[in-house]
């Protein structure tokens, strides 16, 4: 039992960091478009 809810805990966890993830790369991209139009206005 402690063990079935050890791996369930933890399969639960790892679904949600790597949701936040997919979350964290979207805005890292958005992000990252936006400074490179930033720098490209700039050159």
């Amino acid at each position: 039992m402690d063990a079935a809810d050890r791996a369930l805990s933890t399969q639960i966890h790892a679904s949600d960091s790597s949701r936040r993830t997919a979350a964290e790369a979207e805005c890292g991209i958005v992000t990252t478009t936006a400074s490179m139009n930033l720098s490209g206005e700039k050159i």
